[in-house]
């Protein structure tokens, strides 16, 4: 199992903007970019450079063929949607279910553990043995996120997780000291929300 050493993209506010734009509506040209987030040119251009790079993002030929003030070719910012992967889980009272996805949330594996246990030694115990088994289907994984049916608190600690019979537990640590992958916890209808936001039908609005 392959864990990515470094954040998915860099932690630099403005770096992150630009790579979000492109995450969620590219194609996108690099001129809407700069009118979206208030950028000169010279500014994106420093921005964007070193998520080329890195292989997040890339140049693209496009229909139009040069820029309206410039004449020169237009080259639209799009991601590289398999630069990525994540690993996906919803935790019930009963089992977990769990996916991979790329950068633009298309599932490319699947997975699937009854809970023997509701206890959090066995719950992480499978999320475990279920995320290390995803991870062997793709080149790295980057991040995993949960999932719950309850009360999160910073993304980590589940303060009330009624169909678990849970208070108060760490699962994001102990997901992170299992795995070794970084973890984020949240509650599942508002991981929901947030997929619907950035790539379903809500997305730009």
């Amino acid at each position: 199992m392959k864990i990515a050493t470094a954040p998915w993209i860099p932690q630099s506010n403005q770096t992150r903007a630009v790579a979000l734009e492109v995450l969620l509506y590219g194609p996108i040209s690099r001129t809407e970019i700069a009118r979206r987030l208030d950028l000169s040119p010279g500014s994106l251009t420093r921005l964007s450079t070193p998520l080329i790079k890195s292989g997040l993002l890339v140049e693209i030929e496009s229909e139009d063929r040069s820029d309206s003030k410039t004449g020169r070719p237009s080259r639209p910012l799009d991601v590289v949607a398999g630069s990525r992967h994540f690993i996906g889980m919803k935790l019930t009272g009963e089992d977990v279910t769990a996916v991979v996805t790329d950068l633009r949330a298309n599932v490319v594996a699947k997975g699937y553990r009854r809970l023997p246990s509701q206890t959090p030694e066995a719950v992480v115990a499978q999320i475990t043995e279920l995320a290390r088994e995803l991870a062997d289907q793709v080149e790295e994984i980057t991040a995993l996120g949960i999932g719950i049916g309850g009360l999160v608190n910073d993304k980590s600690e589940v303060l009330s997780a009624p169909f678990l019979n849970w208070e108060n537990i760490p699962l994001g640590a102990m997901v992170e000291r299992a795995t070794s992958i970084p973890t984020a916890i949240n509650n599942d209808v508002i991981a929901f929300t947030e997929a619907e936001h950035w790539f379903g039908a809500a997305s730009g609005l």
